[in-house]
């Protein structure tokens, strides 16, 4: 499914239900993804229910497609990019 197509789908499906869901819609905006594949769209989905939204049970060696894994890998870093901007003295 083309990436635009995919984007639509997940704010239906999942936009409302999912805490993460605002932040993969940027991840997916900044990448360079063109499609999403039937393996990728049905482990989102499945991502989606049994990640929280901490990660703190995210397991990097679990088999998760390479683009969740990328997407951790993106959310950590602005979530510490974030906690850098507040610590910063005004």
């Amino acid at each position: 499914m083309d990436i635009e197509t995919a984007k639509a789908m997940l704010s239906l499906v999942l936009g409302k239900n999912w805490p993460l869901f605002t932040y993969f819609h940027q991840f997916l905006e900044q990448t360079k993804l063109k499609v999403i594949n039937k393996d990728q769209w049905c482990n989102i989905l499945e991502f989606s229910r049994a990640i929280q939204p901490d990660l703190e049970n995210y397991d990097e060696d679990g088999a998760w497609p390479v683009m969740l894994d990328e997407f951790v890998e993106w959310l950590k870093d602005q979530r510490r990019a974030a906690e850098n901007r507040e610590m910063r003295p005004t």
